[in-house]
């Protein structure tokens, strides 16, 4: 089961500022939004993906190119049975000391174009092989497919779809949720924050994301707890303390529903996978 929220990338690292990785989806799959501030490029390489950003929605095929541009809510779908993609995720930082900012400066969401294909083939085998210097071949050759991005597809904020008042109000509703989702949050508090009412706050955040925020706020929790027994440093019911659950069973049945498993059950396969 997939599932998506927003992400720190705290994987990326100043020495290696890049998350590459093949995904496989099939249709039956539940995805959830996802949002992050670094740039995202997805190269499709099996089947067709329908794709929502910042409720949008547009289609990709095999060989397409998907760019998912900076602190845009965004899920990928797999149509038809299954589908597969590169995933390369750039730090902003290192894109910013090449002179792209990537923050501000969007490109086109889909794209079909070889040249580009040809690259992502390369970052895969040099990830895939690792051999000496991997890590600078792969980020000369993010470098060259940045610059043949940023030449031929640039497009500006004002015609971006990504850029619109009811996504801007959501991810500072969302931004607000990742601060303060350690304690107990209402919606009016939510509204209060980003100078909205609780009304329309609660419509356009459905729209935009397609959950509620309890829903959003109760995933984003879960993502938390995710990494902490992940960690082994802690007990669950201080772990489910730490992320705002009060009640230890409540905490059981939200962490099943989004993560596919119970927080009990991560733990012992941790255990044995130390073993």
């Amino acid at each position: 089961m997939q599932k998506h929220i927003h992400e720190m990338h705290e994987d990326i690292s100043e020495k290696f500022p890049i998350i590459f990785h093949t995904t496989v989806l099939n249709e039956s799959a539940t995805c959830y939004p996802n949002w992050h501030e670094n740039i995202e490029i997805l190269c499709v390489t099996g089947g067709e993906v329908e794709v929502t950003v910042d409720s949008v929605n547009f289609k990709a095929a095999k060989n397409d190119t998907v760019v998912i541009n900076s602190d845009s809510f965004h899920i990928v779908r797999a149509i038809n049975g299954v589908a597969s993609y590169y995933c390369l995720i750039i730090d902003k930082e290192f894109c910013k000391s090449f002179g792209f900012d990537t923050t501000s400066d969007f490109l086109r969401e889909k794209i079909s174009d070889t040249d580009i294909l040809m690259i992502f083939k390369k970052i895969a085998e040099e990830i895939e092989n690792k051999n000496n210097y991997y890590e600078s071949a792969v980020k000369y050759l993010v470098c060259e497919l940045l610059v043949k991005m940023y030449r031929e597809y640039y497009v500006s904020a004002e015609v971006s779809s990504y850029n619109s008042g009811k996504s801007e109000i959501v991810k500072r509703a969302a931004k607000y949720i990742g601060k303060n989702y350690a304690r107990n949050l209402n919606i009016g508090e939510i509204a209060d924050a980003v100078n909205v009412s609780k009304y329309y706050l609660c419509r356009i955040f459905k729209e935009v994301v397609g959950i509620t925020m309890i829903e959003y706020a109760n995933f984003t929790r879960c993502k938390k707890a995710n990494r902490l027994i992940s960690a082994g440093n802690m007990s669950i019911s201080d772990i489910a303390e730490k992320c705002g659950f009060e009640n230890m069973s409540y905490f059981s049945k939200i962490y099943k529903k989004y993560m596919n498993i119970l927080p009990s059950e991560q733990r012992k396969i941790r255990k044995v996978s130390e073993q």
